[in-house]
């Protein structure tokens, strides 16, 4: 049995897509190309890597996800060991994967993979958005080469880089009663309900409580839009980390930032990746954009 590095590309891009035609489209090969090297790796390896109950959609074997992070991180190397092979100077080319927390994404993300592009235009980047958890698992799965997120339980067995700190604040409607406050304090919180945006919900909460507040939340949402919009319409005050160049919400309510007149903790921002992993080139210029992006 030998299973050749062009099975394993087939077999990860059509996992990656769902379905053949897709990935034939992708790698500019024909349908039947790829119908014939996964079938093929499947009667080398005397498994069934997909569940074929629907013709148009293929869903991954419990057999098929096993073999999934191990082709990614096998092809990763291959792919590395051929860049270090070109001659000093060459392009960085190939596919990227990499992670990013779903609110830092719209205010952060579209300069560096700009940068990016513009320095690196044979780079594909695929981009994951989600939560710590989910980033965190992926990045051990090899799915991802990198993530940048809060510093919210970010796994402590990956090697983190700090980008920036983002300190915590009040956001209220103006007509609200604390707006007319100059700076905020926990204690002022106690009296009002809170809309609690949840990804990062148990860190806010117990941010007000170390100050001997235990916060009336009234509504907690998993959409970070949904938090300012319930917040712009004087349903309650919302406490963030990430600020907006514009102080309104998707409605076009107005929404009024107070600082905290307590001494809270900043909220670090970090690059994680796998524990000494042998990262891509493709990985390590991107972390260096990145952290430039970051410094601007």
């Amino acid at each position: 049995m030998a299973i050749s590095t062009r099975q394993l590309e087939y077999f990860l891009v059509t996992a990656e897509l769902g379905t053949m035609t897709a990935a034939a489209a992708e790698l500019f090969v024909s349908q039947s190309a790829i119908s014939l090297s996964i079938s093929q790796l499947e009667a080398d390896l005397g498994i069934d890597l997909f569940v074929r109950s629907n013709p148009r959609q293929l869903h991954l074997s419990v057999a098929g996800q096993e073999l999934l992070a191990d082709a990614r991180r096998l092809l990763s190397d291959f792919r590395e060991l051929e860049d270090n092979a070109q001659a000093q100077g060459s392009v960085e080319r190939g596919r990227l994967f990499i992670g990013w927390y779903q609110t830092l994404g719209p205010r952060l993300l579209p300069g560096v993979i700009e940068a990016f592009e513009k320095r690196y235009p044979d780079v594909t980047v695929h981009i994951t958005e989600g939560g710590t958890t989910e980033l965190c698992a992926a990045l051990h799965q090899g799915s991802i080469e990198l993530a940048v997120l809060y510093d919210l339980d970010i796994d402590q067995s990956l090697d983190t880089i700090s980008l920036m700190e983002a300190r915590p604040y009040v956001l209220v409607s103006p007509d609200h009663e604390l707006a007319q406050l100059d700076t905020i304090s926990m204690a002022d919180l106690a009296p009002h309900d809170m809309i609690l945006y949840a990804p990062p919900g148990e860190y806010y909460l117990s941010l007000l409580k170390s100050h001997g507040v235990n916060p009336r939340v009234k509504y907690r949402f998993n959409n970070y839009e949904t938090v300012r919009s319930f917040t712009a319409r004087g349903l309650g005050y919302s406490v963030l980390h990430q600020r907006q160049p514009v102080n309104a919400s998707y409605e076009g309510r107005e929404l009024t930032l107070r600082e905290f007149s307590d001494d809270v903790p900043n909220l670090g921002i970090f690059l994680a990746t796998r524990h000494l992993a042998r990262l891509t080139r493709r990985a390590q210029a991107f972390i260096e954009q990145t952290k430039a992006e970051f410094r601007d």
